[in-house]
């Protein structure tokens, strides 16, 4: 296994990525549709690393490759409008102050005022707990709520949604954003917290967070889809097409601007164990 590099000084969206890949093919009333409303449709993001990421005021990131490349397939322009945190941009979306999230699962609770394209990657959702804490095997969550211990997640994510409906007796620290949530596990405020591997990785790299470590994933993944608002069926559709017309070749060539191979080698330290063990989880998980 080969460490990734850390996400920092990527460059943007190659034009090249994908210059060969064919045409998506609309109907007539999906390009008018879309020629109507091109430049208009107002896109939600918020800071996600190493998905989303807002540096020197460009927006960067696998998320929004995955966006710009979409976009170029379809011959359409989305309007960014950016959040603070992903709580803000979902509760836009609820109230239609932007038309679409890129980037976003799939839950019962968000399907009643959304629809989903299919999704176009997915990671594994991730536990992780302090170096001291003594552990004979991967912990559960069903051991974690028997055992009263304190999670810390992101507010209105997919993984809380999860947790309340499947965990109810979980005693969660609900926090604004994925670096508050591990800070208060490095600082002994929670005892785990729970997200996605990659942005686990960025800012344990980030804010150099080596007192922590992997201890167990959940049965549930990352999947990124684009979200549209219900009463916009005809923009699922089109964007449904989009995401299906890219290619492996060009999902890898994204992820490959930004989880690669290059860095000198981890092995000693907390970090690359996190990943290899998150990455090791998820094949044994999809063998089972």
């Amino acid at each position: 296994f080969c460490a990734p590099a850390l996400f920092a000084d990527v460059p943007p969206y190659s034009p090249s990525l994908g210059s060969t890949a064919p045409a998506v093919v609309l109907t007539p009333a999906e390009r008018e549709w879309l020629s109507a409303h091109d430049g208009k449709i107002r896109l939600g993001i918020a800071p996600t690393p190493p998905h989303v990421m807002f540096e020197n005021g460009q927006c960067q990131g696998i998320m929004i490759d995955h966006l710009r490349l979409v976009e170029r397939k379809l011959g359409c322009h989305f309007e960014q409008v950016r959040f603070n945190t992903w709580g803000e941009a979902l509760r836009a979306a609820r109230d239609r102050e932007v038309d679409v999230l890129p980037g976003i699962q799939k839950t019962a609770e968000r399907l009643q005022y959304l629809q989903f394209t299919a999704a176009y990657d997915q990671y594994p959702n991730v536990i992780v707990v302090r170096n001291d804490r003594k552990l004979e095997e991967d912990v559960t969550l069903a051991q974690m709520e028997q055992d009263g211990w304190v999670v810390a997640v992101n507010g209105g994510s997919a993984v809380q949604e999860y947790l309340r409906q499947h965990h109810p007796s979980l005693r969660l620290s609900v926090v604004s954003d994925a670096p508050t949530a591990l800070i208060q596990v490095s600082q002994g405020e929670a005892d785990a917290a729970v997200n996605e591997l990659w942005r686990n990785w960025y800012y344990i790299e980030r804010l150099k967070l080596g007192n922590l470590r992997l201890a167990g994933n959940i049965p549930l993944m990352y999947q990124l889809h684009f979200a549209v608002r219900k009463d916009w069926p005809v923009l699922t559709g089109i964007l449904d097409k989009g995401v299906a017309s890219v290619t492996n070749e060009e999902n890898k060539a994204i992820e490959g601007q930004w989880i690669s191979v290059g860095r000198p080698p981890f092995y000693g330290t907390a970090v690359f164990w996190l990943v290899a063990g998150g990455v090791l989880l998820a094949v044994l998980l999809a063998l089972a």
